[in-house]
């Protein structure tokens, strides 16, 4: 499993760094949030276990700290997690 792994993480573009970050999601013109961590990130993207998978939409806007933001593209998702992509920084 972890060789496999090591494929994955290695065809990326960018090298992405285990972490664990408190964050929130803003969504539906900012209206809505929703509180999730960041679990891995990298320059490009990150991969994040937010509250309620399901419910999030195609893009978001990621608030990773105070003054601190990305526009992000959903590029994968499965049951508990999500992988972005930033579009915006």
């Amino acid at each position: 499993m972890l060789a496999i792994r090591q494929r994955l993480i290695e065809r990326r573009g960018d090298a992405r760094y285990l972490i664990a970050k408190n964050a929130k999601i803003l969504f539906d013109d900012r209206r809505r949030e929703m509180t999730c961590t960041i679990v891995e990130m990298s320059n490009s993207g990150a991969r994040l276990h937010p509250a309620d998978p399901p419910t999030l939409p195609d893009s978001f806007d990621l608030v990773i700290a105070p003054g601190e933001e990305v526009t992000c593209e959903v590029v994968h998702r499965a049951e508990l997690e999500i992988g972005v992509r930033f579009i915006s920084q």
